[in-house]
């Protein structure tokens, strides 16, 4: 097996199509650098650069959409601090001797600050830390909110057995927490008043609303300020935490939306009034803006903007007294960044990475706008991060899915179902070959995500792909190839490999974020999720490569085609998904309420199994909508919560589905040198 790092053949376009750059001269002159310059960003920075299978390193070509995207992604370093302290120019007034002694004054100051800035550009990278538990209870301690004074933390806690969240106290160090609530609903992202005095936090009404509940921080009379929109459970899919409170205590920042079918955004809540006033404004191709954090001096908010399961973008605004942001925010990092907390006015700390391995960063901002931002790994591993100039805390999780199967026929609780594929860490997404004498998954059990076949019986696990985050793979109809995506030089595309192992082939290019790749029956086509129009939707591209086309209208995720000749495919809903027909007259019409979550679902000769929205309790059914009859009706009953994945077998005989089967995190604490 090769190794996926290396280079990635790509299908050729064709000679006329101006998208693409055939040198390292013409890649350098449309970037504007040097060619050693450009070489350089791609070894230490990701720039997607290809090879010719059979030539040299030299022999190198790029596409200006790919480029585009790589430096959209990287831009903002360097120009949000110039923003910060960039003033509006006015009308040129006419220079005095006290202007230019003024003028004389400020150069000074400049080159003192020049030589401050050459020190901090200088200064040794941050060690990596070490981590030590702060907290050890069963269950799920999350969300942790350090006190003004770096003594105490707040967090939410799933209690002893497991059943109800609730805030706690905790003195860093020895000691009993405190519980400060205990109401039957579920409260989650507790926030500190930066006086020490209070703490706000969620709590969960139905209907997917919530309170904001503010409470003396040593306990006390609640008091209800707002009710909103609240974040859709589970919080692995949508990490918050979702309040902060405003430098003079007077307000709070609150994630919320003001209906179900509109994204979250970013509002700033008056305590003694309850008004809402929003501050932020997402694109409504997005799930919308959550995760809050005021910079110590009030004046710069970081936040992070979900795209959707699992993946958003970190950005940075400038605010003013009345906390509204001024110009637009400046995207800064990653393709899954999370929780932002500041260390201080220029250095941010925050969790970047998928729910199976998230890793700590530290984004420190250049002194006066000067040189170019930094962005370092912590040595760290976790989420929901709070954090002081001298304490970290974040949450370390564990997290175990693993694959079963059902052998059919059978009814409800009848069934017995059987692990099939697991490990301690993540394995999920399996699929059937086409035989059904294989299978193929992603799992984590190598430290990070990749694409992994083994035998119908979970044996004789192979190890397929090495790009360090693959996912969603799919056979070929004929059984020699798998089509997956990869998160690969801060770009997420569709690649193909054959299922005996081999070289991996990007199959798609051009700006956006491609997803949930699957075949056409015949083999010709494969169908994929791509964000590149702004918003997500179905595309098409030929097995062997070429012109990439859009397939929906409005909106779609995972698409299967069917033996009569209509296309299925997921679609947002709300906060779900729903699943639609595409007739091959070109008319796209709904076809089931509920789909969860969008890659649940599988077509067969007989119909489409697939799984609805949980119950309250967290368990769910494997449903099938019969074509012959138009009528669903229940295959399965799964009692623990489900995970990304659900494969038939071409006889209908058996069924594979993932599951969660432990989940576990701790509080931890790292105090940086």
């Amino acid at each position: 097996m090769s190794d996926a790092l290396g280079p990635t053949p790509v299908p050729r376009r064709p000679v006329e199509d101006s998208d693409r750059l055939d040198s390292w001269k013409e890649i350098a002159a449309y970037l504007g650098r040097e060619v050693r310059t450009v070489q350089s960003w791609e070894k230490g920075e990701g720039l997607p650069i290809h090879r010719h299978q059979h030539a040299k390193q030299g022999s190198v070509f790029a596409f200006k959409s790919e480029l585009d995207a790589w430096r959209e992604a990287r831009r903002t370093v360097t120009e949000f601090p110039l923003a910060l302290v960039a003033e509006k120019k006015g009308p040129t007034p006419r220079m005095s001797r006290r202007g230019i002694l003024l003028i004389a004054i400020g150069v000074t100051i400049l080159l003192a600050a020049s030589l401050i800035t050459i020190r901090w550009l200088s200064r040794p990278r941050l060690e990596p830390l070490k981590g030590v538990p702060l907290t050890s209870a069963v269950g799920q301690e999350l969300e942790p909110s350090l006190s003004p004074d770096s003594n105490q933390v707040v967090y939410s806690w799933n209690g002893a057995n497991q059943d109800n969240f609730d805030i706690y106290v905790k003195l860093i160090g020895a000691g009993t927490p405190l519980r400060l609530t205990t109401d039957p609903a579920a409260d989650s992202s507790p926030a500190w008043s930066r006086d020490g005095r209070y703490i706000a936090f969620l709590r969960q009404l139905p209907a997917g609303k919530a309170q904001v509940v503010v409470i003396p921080s040593l306990g006390g009379p609640e008091r209800v300020v707002a009710e909103v929109f609240s974040w859709p459970p589970p919080w692995r899919l949508y990490p918050g935490p979702h309040v902060t409170w405003s430098p003079d205590g007077k307000g709070l920042i609150v994630s919320h939306r003001p209906a179900v079918s509109q994204p979250f955004a970013l509002y700033y809540l008056t305590i003694d009034s309850g008004e809402l006033r929003r501050i932020t404004n997402p694109p409504p191709y997005t799930t919308g803006d959550t995760a809050p954090a005021l910079s110590p001096n009030g004046r710069t908010l970081a936040f992070r903007r979900s795209l959707g399961v699992g993946a958003g973008q970190l950005y940075l605004a400038k605010t003013n007294d009345h906390l509204e942001i001024q110009g637009d925010p400046t995207l800064l990092d990653g393709i899954s960044p999370t929780s932002p907390a500041w260390m201080s006015d220029s250095e941010v700390v925050y969790s970047d990475g998928y729910y199976f391995d998230p890793v700590l960063k530290r984004l420190t901002l250049p002194w006066l706008g000067a040189g170019a931002g930094k962005i370092e790994l912590l040595g760290l591993s976790g989420a929901f991060v709070s954090s002081s100039r001298q304490k970290i805390i974040y949450a370390a999780s564990t997290f175990d899915t693993n694959t079963w199967e059902i052998q059919l026929p059978g009814t409800g609780a009848n069934l017995q179902a059987r692990n099939l594929i697991d490990s301690t860490r993540m394995d999920t997404g399996a699929q059937y070959s086409p035989d059904g004498k294989r299978i193929a998954f992603l799992s984590a059990r190598s430290g990070s995500g990749e694409i992994w076949v083994c035998d119908r019986d979970g044996g004789k696990a192979i190890q397929l792909t090495s790009f360090g985050d693959a996912a969603a793979p799919r056979w070929s109809p004929d059984g020699t190839q798998i089509v997956f995506l990869a998160r690969y030089k801060g770009l997420e595309k569709i690649y193909v490999i054959r299922s005996s192992g081999g070289e991996p082939r990007q199959l798609t290019t051009g700006p956006g974020r491609d997803h949930i790749p699957s075949w056409s029956l015949d083999g010709r086509f494969i169908y994929f999720r791509s964000s590149r129009g702004g918003d997500n939707q179905v595309w098409k591209v030929p097995a062997g490569g070429g012109p990439e086309a859009r397939v929906t209208k409005a909106g779609g995720d995972l698409a299967l085609e069917s033996h009569d000749g209509n296309l299925y495919f997921s679609k947002r809903s709300g906060d779900g998904w729903s699943l639609w027909k595409l007739a091959p007259s070109g008319e796209e019409s709904q076809l089931l309420p509920s789909v969860y979550p969008m890659t649940n679902f599988y077509v067969s000769r007989n119909g489409v199994y697939f799984t609805p929205h949980p119950r309250p309790d967290g368990s769910t059914t494997i449903e099938l909508y019969r074509f012959a009859t138009g009528k669903v009706e229940t295959v399965a009953t799964i009692s623990k919560p489900i995970w990304f994945g659900l494969s038939v077998t071409a006889d209908d005989s058996a069924i594979l589905y993932t599951q969660i089967d432990h989940e576990e995190s701790n509080l931890m604490l790292a105090e940086p040198r």
